[in-house]
C-alpha cells in the first residue's frame, strides 16, 4: 500500500493501526480555515495520538478520496450528499505521512449536522439489529 492509500485507509477508518501504518510518529496536520480566514491555521494536530483523536471526531461513513495534481493532492469528502473537495500538501518520509497541510475548498452546501448524522446513523444501525424494516 502507497502513502496516499494508507493515509485515506486512515482518514476512512481513524484508529491507532491505520495511523501508525500511515503517520510517523512525529506527524504534523495543518488545517486552515474554511470560511473566514481560509489562509490562517485553524489547527494544528501534532503526533499520532492527537491525529487519531482529530480523525475520530469526524462521523462513521465518511469517504475519501484523492489524485495527484500538479505535486499536490486533491481530495474528495462525502458524507451524506454533502460533498466537497480540497488541496493535501504532504510531505512523506520513509515511505508515511510526516506532514500534511489541509486546506478545503470553500463550502458551496450546508455540511450535515453531525449530531444528526451520528443520531441517523445510531437510528439506522438500531433498526438494522432490532430486525424492524
Amino acid at each position: 500500500m502507497d502513502t496516499i492509500e494508507a493515509w485515506i485507509r486512515a482518514l476512512t477508518l481513524p484508529s491507532d493501526e491505520h495511523v501508525e501504518a500511515a503517520c510517523t510518529a512525529d506527524v504534523v496536520v495543518v488545517r486552515y480555515g474554511i470560511f473566514e480566514g481560509r489562509d490562517a491555521i485553524a489547527e494544528r494536530i501534532e503526533g499520532r495520538d492527537a491525529v487519531t483523536a482529530w480523525l475520530r471526531r469526524s462521523p462513521e461513513g465518511v469517504t475519501w478520496s484523492a489524485s495527484p495534481q500538479d505535486g499536490r493532492w486533491r481530495y474528495r469528502i462525502e458524507i451524506d450528499g454533502f460533498v466537497n473537495h480540497g488541496w493535501w500538501d504532504i510531505v512523506e518520509r520513509d515511505g508515511q505521512v510526516a506532514e500534511v497541510h489541509h486546506r478545503a475548498d470553500a463550502i458551496d452546501q450546508t455540511p450535515p449536522d453531525r449530531d444528526q448524522v451520528l443520531a441517523e446513523h445510531a437510528a439506522r444501525h438500531s433498526k438494522d439489529h432490532s430486525g424492524e424494516t
